[in-house]
């Protein structure tokens, strides 16, 4: 079992790390929904889960990332995020001390809502102190 990954993004051309429980990733082709094939697929227009009209959902032959999760079932990784986290490396140098004043995340779709614990240790390997839990403006 596959219990975590890193990952490029050619957009920003960065390498980011995740941490998901998976048996197997693969790239997955999109069969697409069509007006023809509803009915063979949902037994009516209330039961399509609801994505947007421009989803890969409704594309054929669109590829995607995918996982067989541990209970052995096919999930994209292109949906909405429930909740996520992300942390920071360290920074800084060795026998000064280095502090940031601000930061602002970037992201693709905005959350609804968000928060930052700031967190520090005075050396590597130590363990992190963490201070108060401010929730992010503008998110």
């Amino acid at each position: 079992m596959i219990d975590s990954s890193i990952a490029y993004n050619y957009r920003s051309d960065k390498w980011g790390r995740g941490s998901l429980k998976i048996h197997s990733a693969f790239e997955y082709v999109t069969p697409g929904i069509t007006y023809d094939n509803v009915g063979a697929q949902y037994a009516s227009y209330d039961a399509i889960p609801a994505v947007s009209y421009d989803s890969g959902f409704f594309v054929a032959s669109e590829k995607r990332a995918a996982v067989f999760n541990t209970a052995h079932v096919v999930q994209t990784l292109d949906g909405p995020s429930v909740s996520s986290s992300f942390e920071t490396w360290d920074i800084g140098a060795d026998g000064v001390y280095s502090f940031i004043s601000r930061f602002r995340p970037r992201f693709n779709t905005a959350p609804d809502s968000g928060s930052a614990i700031n967190s520090w240790r005075e050396n590597l390997g130590d363990p992190f102190s963490s201070g108060a839990n401010l929730a992010a403006s503008g998110a």
